[in-house]
Protein backbone atom coordinates (compact mmCIF):
# COMPACT_ATOMS: atom_id res chain seq x y z
CA UNK A 1 0.00 0.00 0.00
CA UNK A 2 1.38 3.30 -0.95
CA UNK A 3 0.91 6.28 1.93
CA UNK A 4 0.96 10.19 1.07
CA UNK A 5 3.08 12.58 3.01
CA UNK A 6 -0.10 14.11 4.69
CA UNK A 7 -1.29 10.45 5.56
CA UNK A 8 2.11 9.35 7.18
CA UNK A 9 2.08 12.48 8.94
CA UNK A 10 -1.52 11.30 10.21
CA UNK A 11 -0.20 7.87 11.25
CA UNK A 12 2.68 9.34 13.16
CA UNK A 13 0.79 11.95 15.17
CA UNK A 14 -1.99 8.85 16.01
CA UNK A 15 0.18 6.08 16.68
CA UNK A 16 2.87 8.17 18.83
CA UNK A 17 4.99 5.01 19.62
CA UNK A 18 6.01 4.21 16.54
CA UNK A 19 8.37 6.44 14.14
CA UNK A 20 7.32 7.47 10.81
CA UNK A 21 10.02 4.75 9.16
CA UNK A 22 8.61 2.08 10.85
CA UNK A 23 5.27 3.06 9.87
CA UNK A 24 6.18 3.59 6.31
CA UNK A 25 8.10 0.63 5.89
CA UNK A 26 4.81 -1.55 6.88
CA UNK A 27 2.90 0.37 4.58
CA UNK A 28 4.48 -2.06 2.21
CA UNK A 29 3.21 -5.09 4.03
CA UNK A 30 -0.56 -4.57 3.66
CA UNK A 31 -3.17 -4.20 0.39
CA UNK A 32 -5.51 -1.92 2.29
CA UNK A 33 -5.27 0.87 4.84
CA UNK A 34 -7.14 -1.54 7.17
CA UNK A 35 -4.95 -4.12 7.28
CA UNK A 36 -2.27 -1.48 8.09
CA UNK A 37 -4.33 0.54 10.94
CA UNK A 38 -4.89 -2.76 12.65
CA UNK A 39 -1.12 -3.40 12.56
CA UNK A 40 -0.80 -0.26 13.83
CA UNK A 41 -2.76 -0.09 16.80
CA UNK A 42 -1.86 -3.43 17.76
CA UNK A 43 1.96 -2.76 17.57
CA UNK A 44 1.54 0.93 19.48
CA UNK A 45 -0.72 -0.74 21.97
CA UNK A 46 2.80 -3.33 22.93
CA UNK A 47 5.02 -0.57 22.69
CA UNK A 48 3.11 1.99 24.89
CA UNK A 49 2.41 -0.94 27.65
CA UNK A 50 6.54 -2.15 27.44
CA UNK A 51 7.53 1.95 28.02
CA UNK A 52 4.95 2.74 30.26
CA UNK A 53 6.43 0.22 32.54
CA UNK A 54 8.40 1.74 35.58
CA UNK A 55 12.06 2.25 34.69
CA UNK A 56 14.82 -0.28 36.69
CA UNK A 57 16.11 0.92 39.21
CA UNK A 58 19.10 -2.21 40.03
CA UNK A 59 20.36 -4.17 37.19
CA UNK A 60 21.75 -7.66 38.14
CA UNK A 61 23.56 -9.51 34.76
CA UNK A 62 24.44 -12.85 35.50
CA UNK A 63 27.01 -14.70 32.59
CA UNK A 64 27.25 -18.22 32.32
CA UNK A 65 30.36 -19.89 29.75
CA UNK A 66 29.69 -22.65 28.05
CA UNK A 67 31.63 -24.91 25.98
CA UNK A 68 30.57 -25.40 22.34
CA UNK A 69 32.25 -27.62 20.51
CA UNK A 70 32.51 -25.78 17.44
CA UNK A 71 32.69 -21.96 19.03
CA UNK A 72 33.92 -22.43 22.51
CA UNK A 73 32.92 -21.02 25.20
CA UNK A 74 29.75 -18.86 24.29
CA UNK A 75 27.68 -16.26 27.22
CA UNK A 76 24.49 -16.67 28.14
CA UNK A 77 23.02 -13.57 30.31
CA UNK A 78 20.35 -14.07 32.87
CA UNK A 79 19.17 -10.79 34.78
CA UNK A 80 17.20 -10.15 37.87
CA UNK A 81 16.22 -6.59 38.36
CA UNK A 82 14.37 -4.51 40.20
CA UNK A 83 11.70 -1.52 39.12
CA UNK A 84 10.98 1.86 40.29
CA UNK A 85 7.77 0.36 41.75
CA UNK A 86 9.69 -2.04 44.27
CA UNK A 87 8.66 -5.23 41.83
CA UNK A 88 11.66 -8.03 41.23
CA UNK A 89 11.83 -9.48 38.19
CA UNK A 90 14.15 -12.42 36.78
CA UNK A 91 14.81 -13.57 33.31
CA UNK A 92 16.58 -16.65 32.09
CA UNK A 93 18.45 -16.20 28.68
CA UNK A 94 18.01 -12.78 28.17
CA UNK A 95 20.59 -12.77 25.86
CA UNK A 96 22.93 -15.13 24.34
CA UNK A 97 25.77 -15.08 21.48
CA UNK A 98 27.69 -17.41 19.79
CA UNK A 99 29.87 -17.81 16.74
CA UNK A 100 33.40 -16.21 16.16
CA UNK A 101 34.98 -12.56 15.07
CA UNK A 102 33.50 -10.31 17.30
CA UNK A 103 32.77 -9.74 21.01
CA UNK A 104 30.85 -12.45 22.23
CA UNK A 105 30.00 -11.17 25.89
CA UNK A 106 29.30 -7.45 24.64
CA UNK A 107 26.37 -9.32 22.20
CA UNK A 108 24.94 -11.16 24.64
CA UNK A 109 24.80 -8.16 27.23
CA UNK A 110 23.55 -5.77 24.54
CA UNK A 111 20.61 -8.25 23.55
CA UNK A 112 19.63 -8.38 27.20
CA UNK A 113 19.51 -4.58 27.94
CA UNK A 114 17.95 -4.07 25.07
CA UNK A 115 14.85 -5.41 26.16
CA UNK A 116 14.39 -2.46 28.55
CA UNK A 117 11.86 -0.55 25.71
CA UNK A 118 10.80 1.32 28.79
CA UNK A 119 14.42 2.75 29.53
CA UNK A 120 15.42 3.03 25.59
CA UNK A 121 12.21 5.13 25.02
CA UNK A 122 12.96 7.36 28.15
CA UNK A 123 16.23 8.90 26.39
CA UNK A 124 14.63 9.06 22.51
CA UNK A 125 14.40 12.87 23.32
CA UNK A 126 18.73 12.76 24.23
CA UNK A 127 21.09 14.28 21.87
CA UNK A 128 22.43 11.10 20.22
CA UNK A 129 25.32 12.68 18.62
CA UNK A 130 27.10 13.00 22.01
CA UNK A 131 26.07 9.63 22.86
CA UNK A 132 29.24 7.09 23.80
CA UNK A 133 30.09 4.83 21.72
CA UNK A 134 27.59 1.82 21.98
CA UNK A 135 24.34 3.06 22.04
CA UNK A 136 23.00 4.18 18.66
CA UNK A 137 19.49 5.84 17.37
CA UNK A 138 18.44 4.47 14.40
CA UNK A 139 15.25 5.54 11.97
CA UNK A 140 13.20 2.55 13.18
CA UNK A 141 13.45 2.60 16.91
CA UNK A 142 13.95 4.66 19.53
CA UNK A 143 17.77 3.40 20.67
CA UNK A 144 19.17 0.54 20.83
CA UNK A 145 22.31 -0.82 22.75
CA UNK A 146 24.78 -2.24 20.00
CA UNK A 147 26.16 -5.66 20.13
CA UNK A 148 30.15 -6.84 19.81
CA UNK A 149 31.43 -3.16 20.67
CA UNK A 150 33.67 -4.51 23.63
CA UNK A 151 32.71 -4.13 27.85
CA UNK A 152 34.34 -1.11 28.40
CA UNK A 153 31.86 0.71 26.76
CA UNK A 154 29.18 0.20 28.67
CA UNK A 155 30.32 1.90 32.20
CA UNK A 156 30.32 5.33 29.93
CA UNK A 157 27.15 3.94 28.47
CA UNK A 158 24.77 3.70 31.55
CA UNK A 159 26.53 6.42 33.17
CA UNK A 160 25.56 8.55 30.16
CA UNK A 161 21.43 6.89 30.99
CA UNK A 162 21.93 8.01 34.21
CA UNK A 163 23.37 4.66 35.59
CA UNK A 164 26.58 3.29 37.07
CA UNK A 165 27.73 -0.35 36.03
CA UNK A 166 30.38 -2.68 38.04
CA UNK A 167 32.03 -6.00 37.47
CA UNK A 168 31.62 -7.05 40.96
CA UNK A 169 32.71 -11.17 40.32
CA UNK A 170 34.20 -13.37 37.98
CA UNK A 171 36.03 -16.52 37.10
CA UNK A 172 36.32 -18.56 34.15
CA UNK A 173 33.11 -19.52 33.44
CA UNK A 174 30.82 -16.28 35.45
CA UNK A 175 30.87 -12.83 35.37
CA UNK A 176 28.55 -10.75 37.31
CA UNK A 177 27.56 -6.40 36.74
CA UNK A 178 25.94 -4.99 38.99
CA UNK A 179 23.91 -1.62 37.33
CA UNK A 180 22.15 1.00 39.80
CA UNK A 181 19.97 3.91 38.96
CA UNK A 182 22.71 6.89 40.00
CA UNK A 183 19.81 8.58 42.35
CA UNK A 184 19.06 5.59 43.92
CA UNK A 185 23.13 4.29 45.34
CA UNK A 186 22.55 4.41 49.15
CA UNK A 187 19.76 2.42 49.17
CA UNK A 188 22.11 -0.62 47.52
CA UNK A 189 25.45 0.05 49.39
Amino acid sequence: MELTKKRLNEFAKTFTHLTKKEIASRANDYKTERGLLKYLERANAEDEESHNKPLPIYIELDVNWKRSSVWGYNPSVDMRWEDADGHWHYLEKAGYASGCGYDKLSAAVAEALNRFKNLRYAVRNRDFKKSPYGIRKSDYSYCYFEGGVGMSCYPSIMDWLGYEMKHVAWNDTYDKWVIIKKSERKRFK
